[in-house]
Parts: structure tokens; C-alpha cells; sequence
């Protein structure tokens, strides 16, 4: 499957035409005026500045010819490997994209720099000049981007560390949101409120990507102290129960929840701990699945979580303004 490739040698074949058409104009006039007598044209091509000229032309034919042909093998075979196929073969990761794409980019600029200077040294041109001013010109613009120097280096080897692709929800600094888009210069997140950043390569020091592997569901339910914490705990056991019987739910669960009984007490509440290793992206619909199980079953056996009730207490007729008194701890 080569999508370009028809497009690109018709451009070849048109380009080509072109040519011929312009150099058999030039020839059938020198013709013409060699017939008139004007223009010896036998002469010119046999000995003189003609027989250079064709074979300039040819050497250059030659050239652009075989840069041609490189290029659109070159850029066919990348091509190929971005599109899927009829065989239904699956579009490439981003990561792959994004780099085939600044390989056949890199690709173009070699071979085009190459070819013209090829050229000019054919005509005649003297291109050692022009490699010096290239170079040097190549030196200001490299100390007037560095940062997008910077930008392209950073993007390139986090892309060959396959760090983020499409689609995955990530954390960069303080923005968490979904990646929708990737370039040789920055990356381009989502959050859920629809905003959309553009974040540059090089200003991503550290970031987490939810897609990685695994997620993790790591629930925390606060409990009336003076309740049962057996009672309590085999209530949530039973919303676990539940949870894992829901076939749509337990294909997203990783092996077995873990309970980690009572993991924190304070002086209104004590907090039972369950967690779940998920398929990638899922730890929250499991999350959502199990805090409607828990709360079902907590209602069931009547296990009440913490509330915080205030005493009130009039103040006394002739005595100090409530401002005035020490608050007063809240009693349950």
C-alpha cells in the first residue's frame, strides 16, 4: 500500500514532459535556422560549445534522475509503513509516526541539498563558497535556536522511549488531560474542562502517563469510630464480593483486591482500606463501580459513616456575648 506513490511519479512524469517539450522547442528551432542558413547547427553541436552543453545536460539529466528515483523509493517505503493497508494492518503509535515523519523530512532536505549542489558543480559553479557561507550561516541560526534545537533533540528521545502516544491521559507539571496531538516541537494535551495547551518538548522535566501498564484503585472509607469494625469490615468485604460478580467490572480487575483492614483512627472516625490493580485507564470506572457497592451494602448493615454534631448553648442573660466565649470542641 503506497498512497503517494501515483501521485508522485505522475508529478515526476509531468515535470518530465514539461522538459522534453521545452528542450524539443529548442532543438527544432536551432533547426529551423540551421535550414535557413542562420545557424550552423551540425557545427555547434559537433564542435562547438554545443557538445559541452549536451553533455552538461545529460551528466544533469543523469542527476535528477537518480535522485528522483531515490527519493521516491525512499519516501514510498516511509509512506507504506505510515498507512494502514487493506489487510486491515493497524496505523502505526504516534511515537513511530512522528518520527518516520522527521526522517522522510530529514530525508528530503539531504537529498535536495545534495542534488542542487551536485548540479552547480556541474555547471561550472564553484560550491566551496557556498559550503562555508552555509556553514557559518548554519552556526547564527543554531545560537538564535536553541531552544528549538532544544525542543526537537527532547521530543525526538522521548518519542524513542515511547514515553506518551495519542490517546494517553498524562500529567505534565501541573496539567492532567488527554494527548491529542504530537510534533517534532511540542505536544499537545486536553484537559477535561476542553482546554487545550500547547506544551514545548523542551519544558517537560518530568511527566506520568495513566496508560503505562497498569492503573491502581486504592479506596479509603471512613467509618463512625463508635461503630463495629468487624461489622464494618465484612460490609465492605461484601461490596467487594459484589463488585468482583459483575462480569462487566471484574474483566477490568488484575487478579485479586487486597484488604488492608484499618489504616487510620482518629477520634471521630477509623478508615478501612481496599485496592485494586486495573486494566490500564479503568481504575476509575472500577473506582465509581465500588463506591456504589459500598455504599448499598454499608446501608445494609446499618454501618454509618462519621458526623460531626455542635452543641449550641444559649448565652446567659446579663453574661458575655458569644464572641467572647472559648470555642468549644465539637462531641458526637
Amino acid at each position: 500500500n503506497y498512497p503517494e506513490l501515483q501521485k508522485r511519479l505522475n508529478g515526476w512524469l509531468s515535470s518530465a514532459l514539461k522538459v522534453a517539450r521545452f528542450l524539443t522547442v529548442c532543438v527544432a528551432v536551432m533547426l529551423l535556422l540551421n535550414a535557413w542558413g542562420l545557424f550552423d547547427f551540425w557545427h555547434w553541436l559537433h564542435y562547438g560549445a554545443g557538445e559541452k552543453m549536451v553533455d552538461i545536460l545529460i551528466r544533469i539529466a543523469l542527476i535528477l534522475f537518480f535522485s528522483a528515483v531515490g527519493w521516491t523509493i525512499l519516501a514510498s517505503l516511509i509512506e507504506n509503513r505510515l498507512a494502514s493497508d487493506i489487510h486491515g494492518r493497524p496505523l502505526p503509535s504516534a511515537r513511530t509516526r512522528t518520527l518516520l515523519t522527521l526522517f522522510r523530512n530529514a530525508l528530503a532536505v539531504i537529498i535536495s541539498t545534495i542534488t542542487i549542489m551536485i548540479v552547480l558543480s556541474e555547471i561550472g559553479v564553484n560550491i566551496a563558497p557556498l559550503l562555508a557561507g552555509a556553514g557559518a550561516l548554519g552556526l547564527a541560526i543554531s545560537f538564535g535556536s536553541q531552544t528549538l534545537v532544544k525542543d526537537i533533540i527532547t521530543g525526538v528521545f522521548i518519542q524513542f522511549e515511547n514515553g506518551m502516544n495519542t490517546g494517553d491521559l498524562v500529567t505534565i507539571g501541573p496539567l492532567t488531560g488527554t494527548v491529542e496531538r504530537m510534533s517534532i516541537r511540542s505536544v499537545g494535551v486536553r484537559q477535561d474542562t476542553g482546554a487545550y495547551h500547547i506544551i514545548p518538548w523542551s519544558s517537560i522535566t518530568t511527566f506520568a502517563n495513566f496508560v503505562r501498564g497498569i492503573g491502581s484503585v486504592v479506596a479509603n472509607y471512613d467509618v463512625d469510630r463508635h461503630e463495629d469494625a468487624d461489622k464494618a469490615n465484612q460490609a465492605l468485604k461484601d461490596a467487594v464480593t459484589a463488585l468482583m460478580e459483575t462480569e462487566d467490572i471484574r474483566g477490568l480487575i488484575i487478579g485479586e483486591p487486597t484488604f488492608a483492614g484499618i489504616v487510620s483512627l482518629t477520634n471521630t472516625a477509623f478508615t478501612l482500606r481496599v485496592s485494586f490493580t486495573t486494566l490500564p485507564l479503568k481504575q476509575w470506572t472500577v473506582r465509581f463501580a465500588l463506591d456504589s457497592q459500598v455504599k448499598k451494602h454499608f446501608d445494609l448493615a446499618n454501618v454509618r459513616a462519621p458526623v460531626q454534631t455542635y452543641q449550641v448553648l444559649p448565652a446567659p442573660v446579663g453574661g458575655p456575648s458569644p464572641d467572647s466565649l472559648p470555642p468549644r470542641e465539637p462531641t458526637i
